[in-house]
């Protein structure tokens, strides 16, 4: 039977993880990850545990989350872990499941900040070498140093 409210792990961009209920529907998902849903089953656990984030994510620029799977891949924008169930309906995250991921993230959330700046300076760099500008340029604004 499908719950109505699930309990979920928020994982929002520099943010520590957060338990929150959330609508058991796709319009409640979607609205939580700003667009059209992605789920990926993860298996750190015994549980069946998805994680459900945005599926163009990466596409449409939204803020680097957290590093997934070691850092070979990294959550754009928005996202939770939910549990699931053998007919594929996302279900409460169980608690086992719950305890374990917030401790893996709040362990990956400082190499997420740092995953963020060095993708930051990549692109500073690689804009730099493409308008030909002398290096310590910034192409960032930057506030008046006199505020």
């Amino acid at each position: 039977m499908k719950e109505e409210k699930i309990k979920v792990l928020a994982l929002l961009p520099m943010e520590l993880p957060k338990e929150i209920e959330l609508d058991n529907t796709l319009e409640a998902m979607q609205n939580f990850v700003g667009g059209l849903i992605e789920c990926i089953t993860l298996s750190d656990t015994d549980s069946e545990v998805t994680l459900v984030c945005n599926d163009e994510g990466k596409l449409l620029g939204l803020p680097l989350n957290r590093p997934l799977w070691d850092g070979a891949d990294v959550l754009a924008g928005p996202g939770f872990l939910a549990g699931c169930d053998n007919e594929g309906n996302l279900t409460s995250l169980p608690q086992s499941a719950m305890d374990f991921y917030k401790e893996k993230c709040m362990k990956l959330t400082g190499l997420a900040r740092n995953t963020y700046y060095k993708y930051k300076r990549q692109i500073r760099a690689e804009l730099i070498a493409e308008q030909d500008l002398p290096k310590g340029a910034s192409i960032f604004y930057e506030p008046p140093k006199s505020f």
